[in-house]
């Protein structure tokens, strides 16, 4: 589960950190021409597993009600590739419960979707996210950084994008708003990239335990 785990975290992370701000360092987000799409994944779950892999005999197994972890157990099935140690099956379901919890509906959905391809790795993407409706955490968290610092109608979908708060479930996005959401409206405060390391210092700090780290090999 661990392989899951790292990838999952880690590449929101990384993902997030190289993302390219809507409007630069500019105090305010106004979704003109500098408002690009990004085109960075999160890669999660598993690396990529090409149809001629052997599906895995060693997967871990999952009965609880998780549509996430029930995906990444079929995809496993499907298409092979788990390389976790027997202390990360044997917490699978706790960690993967976690994770669960951790991500969006969104991520969720699109994990689910692929469960069963071999030809793309499981994952969830920005842009994917970015024709999609936010949830009601992620809506506030956006639109409580807008009301200090947007002057612009697209000011909410540019900051989900380019944040990635639509890969976060609406508790973290309750956290990120509380301890991020600038408390002035001045350039200073209303720094883009302060709010984007912010955010992600938020996810990091709260994203699930490897229960499996000081257990070795096994």
């Amino acid at each position: 589960m661990r392989k899951f785990a790292l990838v999952l975290v880690g590449g929101t992370l990384a993902a997030g950190a190289i993302t390219q701000a809507c409007s630069g360092d500019n105090a305010n987000m106004d979704g003109g021409a500098d408002a690009t799409s990004n085109d960075v994944v999160a890669t999660d779950v598993v690396a990529d597993s090409p149809k001629a892999d052997a599906p895995s005999n060693d997967c871990p197994t999952y009965t609880g009600s998780s549509d996430l972890c029930k995906a990444a157990v079929t995809h496993c099935q499907a298409c092979g590739g788990y390389t976790g140690t027997s202390c990360d099956k044997a917490h699978f379901a706790e960690e993967c419960e976690g994770f669960a919890a951790f991500y969006s509906t969104q991520c969720t959905n699109e994990i689910v979707a692929s469960a069963n391809s071999c030809d793309a790795s499981l994952s969830c993407s920005f842009t994917s996210f970015l024709d999609a409706s936010l949830t009601t955490g992620q809506a506030k968290a956006a639109n409580d950084y807008c009301a200090k610092c947007g002057d612009g109608g697209a000011c909410q979908t540019n900051l989900a994008a380019n944040v990635g708060l639509a890969l976060y479930s609406d508790s973290v996005c309750d956290l990120i708003d509380t301890a991020c959401t600038p408390d002035a409206s001045t350039a200073a405060a209303c720094k883009l990239s302060t709010y984007q390391a912010c955010a992600f210092g938020v996810a990091g700090a709260n994203a699930p335990k490897n229960p499996c780290a000081d257990a070795g090999a096994d």
